[in-house]
C-alpha cells in the first residue's frame, strides 16, 4: 500500500513539474513569435498604380483583363447611349499625363484605393471620365463614361 501511495505521489509530482517547466513555456512563446513573423511575410503588398496604369494603356490584352465587366458608365454619342462590353470596348491608349493641359481640362483625383481621371475639351462636346479601384491588391477599371457630341 505504501508503494502505491509513493508511486501516485511521484507521478503527480512529475506531472506538476512538467507542466510548470519554463523551457516548455519558452518553446511555446518562441513558436508563437515565429508564427507571427511568417504571417507578416505572407502579407501581400498592393499593386503600384503607376506601374499598373502604364501597363494598362500599353497592352490591350492586359487592359481587357483589368476592366471589371460589366463596367459602370456608358458611351454617349448624339442620340445613342450604349453600355460598355468586351465586344465594343474602345481601348484607352493615351496616358493622361501626356495630354495637353493648355487645350484640355484634366483632373486626377487619387486616394489609396481609388483613382479617377476626367478629361474634357471645352466647347467641343467631348469628355471622358474613368475610375480605377483597388480590388484584392490589384487595380481595375470599374467605371468609364465617354461623351462625343
Amino acid at each position: 500500500m505504501k508503494f502505491t501511495i509513493i508511486a501516485i505521489l511521484m507521478v503527480s509530482m512529475s506531472l506538476l513539474f512538467s507542466c510548470q517547466n519554463p523551457d516548455n513555456n519558452n518553446e511555446k512563446d518562441q513558436v508563437e513569435v515565429e508564427k507571427q513573423k511568417t504571417e507578416e511575410k505572407i502579407e501581400v503588398e498592393n499593386e503600384n498604380f503607376n506601374d499598373f496604369y502604364n501597363h494598362f494603356i500599353s497592352d490591350k490584352t492586359f487592359q481587357i483583363e483589368r476592366v471589371n465587366f460589366p463596367i459602370e458608365g456608358k458611351y454617349y454619342e448624339e442620340d445613342v447611349a450604349r453600355d460598355w462590353t468586351k465586344d465594343n470596348w474602345s481601348y484607352i491608349i493615351t496616358n493622361i499625363n501626356d495630354i495637353d493641359k493648355n487645350e484640355f481640362n484634366v483632373d486626377i483625383d487619387e486616394t489609396e484605393t481609388s483613382v479617377s481621371h476626367t478629361i474634357s475639351l471645352p466647347n467641343s462636346g467631348f469628355s471622358m471620365s474613368c475610375r480605377f479601384d483597388l480590388i484584392n491588391q490589384k487595380w481595375y477599371l470599374t467605371k468609364l463614361t465617354e461623351s462625343n457630341f
